[in-house]
């Protein structure tokens, strides 16, 4: 996983920031937070003991709601606050253990 220094940004408040403003950045925002999924994916082939060959697959469908969870992250009173409680990386988790839950569960 690339560092936020590797993407050019001191925090992740800055990166998002940026990633708010700028189609590109929002891209490059996604690029930074798909280890996420990847490593929730994995936990959940684990989990269920499924095969490695679902790995890519459920890797994509954790993915798949990134717009949705930033645009609502962004709608949450005090993002960019020093004292923010949580991180959009912490609130992502949230969205990709959701869907991949609901693929293996058939929702």
């Amino acid at each position: 996983m690339k560092t936020l220094k590797e993407y050019g940004y001191a925090s992740e408040k800055d990166f998002i920031r940026a990633a708010a403003l700028n189609p590109s950045d929002r891209e490059r925002f996604k690029e930074f937070v798909q280890p996420l999924s990847a490593k929730v994916a994995h936990y959940y082939i684990e989990k269920y003991r499924l095969h490695e060959k679902e790995y890519k697959r459920l890797t994509k469908i954790g993915m798949r709601n990134f717009d949705t969870a930033f645009n609502l992250y962004l709608k949450k009173p005090n993002v960019f606050d020093n004292g923010a409680s949580y991180k959009f990386t912490s609130y992502f988790v949230y969205w990709i253990e959701k869907a991949i839950e609901d693929e293996i569960n058939g929702k």
